[in-house]
């Protein structure tokens, strides 16, 4: 396909990216602006690494064809399963999801030891080379023949910068990316931009286990009903010693860092077993806050005259609330797409150098993340203080999936097609069928449920051991009172 493919960053965004690159070119070369260690440590770039991260079960997939070694096991490269349903005792929208098992995995994961896991199998590529404690300052462009050509970085220390010269440039630098800022300066008109200003903080603590916790009662979650309530708290454990906690909060709700506003703000939380679990641990003395203003979407495929030998991916492209989980997913489904059209290209003979590709390739990774920009926009709308636009006929929308929600505490067949769309295996078209309509219509005329619906407990091992009807496929749903 070409020389050498450059990737800007190297976080789990461009590390994927370079991953899928090493197949298709001579070299691949990652330019990272931080000094990247050989072991777990948190960077300046990275600011979000030490809170919990989610990766939803389509990341997984994804990341397990890429390293099929880390996918033998995930919990060495910090990533614990969880079962999406039964695992998980999970408040959210007013009621307890129901716990019937669904057979959809996702991961918590500890960022720090996951991107060092996926960093260490992308330098064992012989044709890949990490280039950190180097800052690119621009872009080398060939405005004749419309096409980036290359970078301009500047090693740390250095007097002068240097040029590479690259067939495809990649953009993973994060939320600050400067590639709006790059294409203006060589006469691209500025990017079009779609945001959701949601205000959103959330602050991590470690607690130390008590000898003899009941590590069953792991990993709890409690999620807001909006607009009525905007806290969140997600705990888990990654051994028998250690707890994680992470409590959040929409419209500048944000929790204290200081010990007794991070206690008072757990104990406001709807739930009373996520304060009294965190009575039996032991606090640390640090507690680590983030904040993040708005989800923002670049949107390059709209632009005109976009240069060819040029993408923009991860967070560069789509910065998505983080309290949902979605961002290194998201990241992992570009990347899919990446890699399907480069495969496609090469089957068919072809190379990137065409007039056009640009343009195109920007096309199919923006259609990759619309169903999780939508679903999270969706939901973070139901705020009336977050800023945004609000398309026509979404409080149409935000009814139909507020009954959907309620109906996951007791309806297992509709809580495994939520999950579904939750973990972006599929669209939200599996919540659309005649089955789940005529349930939505049903349970809005019978009465919502309380909150005590949807069992804490597993349900009994005889009924544990045979799986609900349908529970491995997406078939009809009958409405349940």
């Amino acid at each position: 396909m070409g020389k050498r493919a450059l990737v800007i960053g190297g976080s789990i965004a461009g590390l994927l990216a370079a991953r899928c690159l090493a197949e298709h070119f001579e070299q691949v070369s990652i330019v990272e602006r931080d000094y990247l260690y050989d072991r777990p440590i948190g960077r300046k770039g990275a600011p979000q690494a030490r809170h919990a991260h989610i990766l939803l079960a389509s990341g997984a997939a994804i990341i397990a064809e890429l390293f099929p070694d880390i996918a033998a096991d995930m919990r060495s490269a910090g990533a614990i399963p969880v079962d999406a349903s039964s695992d998980i005792r999970w408040f959210h929208y007013g009621v307890w999801k129901a716990r019937d098992g669904v057979g959809i995995t996702f991961y918590l994961t500890n960022r720090m030891v996951f991107e060092s896991a996926i960093r260490s199998r992308v330098r064992a590529w012989a044709n890949v080379e990490v280039l950190d404690d180097r800052d690119v300052t621009g872009l080398l462009v060939d405005r004749s023949t419309n096409r980036v050509t290359g970078v301009r970085c500047l090693h740390k220390g250095a007097p002068e910068p240097e040029e590479i010269e690259a067939d495809l440039v990649i953009d993973c630098s994060g939320r600050g990316s400067r590639s709006p800022r790059w294409l203006v300066d060589v006469g691209y008109p500025r990017v079009p931009e779609t945001e959701v200003k949601m205000s959103v903080g959330y602050s991590s603590r470690v607690y130390r286990l008590p000898r003899g916790f009941d590590l069953s009662r792991l990993p709890l979650a409690v999620y807001p009903k909006p607009p009525e309530t905007r806290r969140m708290g997600i705990m888990f454990t990654t051994d028998e010693k250690t707890l994680m906690v992470l409590l959040g909060g929409w419209c500048r709700d944000y929790p204290p860092i200081e010990p007794d506003g991070f206690a008072e703000f757990a104990e406001s939380l709807p739930v009373p077993e996520f304060r009294e679990l965190l009575r039996e641990a032991k606090p640390a003395p640090a507690i680590h806050p983030h904040h993040v203003p708005s989800g923002l979407r670049r949107r390059y495929e709209q632009m005109h005259g976009f240069p060819d030998g040029y993408l923009v991916l991860g967070d560069a492209l789509c910065s998505f609330n983080p309290i949902y989980g979605q961002g290194m997913s998201a990241a992992a489904l570009e990347v899919q797409a990446l890699r399907r059209w480069l495969e496609k290209r090469r089957k068919s003979g072809r190379g990137v150098s065409e007039t056009g590709t640009g343009r195109t390739l920007q096309r199919k990774v923006a259609a990759a993340i619309f169903v999780p920009w939508l679903l999270a926009a969706v939901e973070d709308l139901r705020f009336p203080e977050v800023v945004g636009k609000r398309p026509f006929g979404l409080s149409i929308v935000q009814w139909y999936i507020s009954h959907v929600l309620q109906l996951s505490a007791t309806n297992p067949k509709i809580l495994r097609r939520f999950m579904l769309v939750m973990n972006l295996l599929a669209g939200p078209g599996v919540l659309l069928v005649p089955q789940v309509l005529f349930a939505v219509l049903w349970h809005s005329i019978r009465g919502r449920p309380s909150a005590k619906i949807g069992a804490l407990e597993r349900r009994p091992a005889a009924v544990e051991e045979a799986p609900a009807e349908g529970a491995e496929s997406c078939e009809p749903i009958a409405p349940r009172a």
